[in-house]
């Protein structure tokens, strides 16, 4: 089984060019592999093409996100936009087309991107959860149900490849940001957030929110972004109940 280590290679800001660069090179370094660059949706889905059947276990991409896209909003991956246009813009369903047979059921989708795991604007305005781009208490609570990673991991299970899918609820750094959900690998299953697995039935007030942040930003949200489930005790142990 392999690891894969996609990068975003090319940005207008440089210094988050380099980031990327950096933290996939460690992620890939740690696995044994080199990262792979990518510049559109288009060389996601060539770089799933290219690899054997069920060998892969566990896919990182490191990029921009948001809400219902991956690596750029306008030739990168959208949730719902069909086919493919020149700029190298997929939809979801033609990535899940290329990865779904490389990847192995069960395995995790690590997507270290922006807002990809919280569902659409109009989604949360419709349904009465909109909170805005802050990190209010909806952030912290199961949903994302719209979300870029809830449409790939539909789209993967769909084609026989149920995994887990990873990402982020707010804007953040790709590794470190705190505010994490988790798609199960089951179509349609609620997304989970990092911080009910590690509290459950704890409310996210003002005060619990500021310690979450600061105890899980940095390390403790890049293990389990990444697939360490050994995070969720460790942040329990740390933040208790109160």
């Amino acid at each position: 089984m392999s690891t894969i280590v996609a990068y975003l290679a090319e940005d207008q800001s440089k210094s988050k060019q380099a980031e990327f660069l950096r933290c996939g090179t460690r992620i890939a370094a740690a696995h044994g592999t080199t990262p792979v660059p990518i510049v559109t949706g288009l060389d996601l889905v060539a770089l799933g093409q290219n690899q054997d059947p069920r060998t892969v276990d566990h896919l990182v991409v490191i990029c921009h996100g948001g809400p219902d896209w991956l690596i750029n909003s306008r030739r990168g991956v959208h949730a719902t936009q069909a086919g493919v246009t020149p700029s190298g813009r997929v939809s979801a369903a033609w990535l899940a087309d290329a990865w779904a047979p490389a990847l192995v059921p069960g395995g995790l989708v690590s997507l270290c991107a922006c807002l990809c795991s919280r569902s659409p604007k109009w989604w949360l305005v419709q349904t009465g959860g909109w909170t805005g781009n802050d990190w209010g208490p909806g952030a912290y609570k199961d949903g994302g149900k719209r979300s870029f990673s809830a449409t790939l991991r539909d789209e993967l299970a769909r084609r026989g490849a149920p995994v887990r899918v990873r990402g982020h609820g707010t804007v953040g750094h790709v590794l470190y940001n705190p505010i994490l959900r988790e798609h199960p690998a089951e179509l349609g299953a609620t997304g989970r957030a990092l911080f009910g697995l590690a509290l459950p039935g704890v409310e996210p007030t003002a005060a619990r929110r500021r310690r979450w942040i600061d105890t899980v930003r940095g390390a403790l949200a890049e293990r389990w972004l990444l697939g360490d489930d050994s995070a969720v005790t460790e942040i329990a142990a740390l933040m208790g109940r109160e």
